[in-house]
Order: C-alpha cells, then sequence, then structure tokens
C-alpha cells in the first residue's frame, strides 16, 4: 500500500481563480486537476478524467438504442433471478 503525504502551495489569486475555473470547466475536483498535472510532469501515465468521459462518450455512439434497452431488461432479469433465490 502506498503512503501519501500533503504538501502545501500558495498560488496567487490570478492563478488560483484560473486553477478552480480549469477545474470546473473539466468537471473535476481542484485536486484531481492538480494530480493529473503532477502526475503528467513527472511522466507517470495518469487516467485523465476529461479522456475517460471522452471514450466513454464514443463507445456511447457505437451502441443502438436497442442495445442499451436490452443490456438494462438482462440487467433487471438477473438481478430478479438473485432475488428471487
Amino acid at each position: 500500500m502506498s503512503q501519501h503525504r500533503t504538501i502545501t502551495l500558495d498560488l496567487a489569486e490570478p492563478e488560483f481563480s484560473r486553477l478552480e475555473a480549469e477545474a470546473k470547466r473539466a468537471g473535476v475536483p481542484t485536486e484531481t486537476l492538480v494530480r493529473t498535472a503532477i502526475h503528467r510532469l513527472l511522466g507517470r501515465e495518469t487516467r485523465d478524467p476529461r479522456r475517460a468521459l471522452d471514450e466513454l462518450r464514443r463507445l456511447r455512439a457505437t451502441l443502438s438504442e436497442t442495445d442499451a434497452v436490452e443490456i438494462v431488461q438482462e440487467g433487471r432479469a438477473a438481478l430478479d433471478a438473485r432475488t428471487a433465490g
């Protein structure tokens, strides 16, 4: 299990405001945006939340409406089977 350490960073108000605005635009917590930027800077591969959402959107675009309905119906049937016995 990896250990985590805390870092405190002082930012000028304009930088902090830009950071918060970018996190809001990306739909992620500010902490996640900072952590992702640090991982990129250090060369460590990380999952970019925006990239993951884009991949999900592309996947969704390949499914027809009936596929989604079938998936939900199969899930409900499986749930019913588990709760029935």
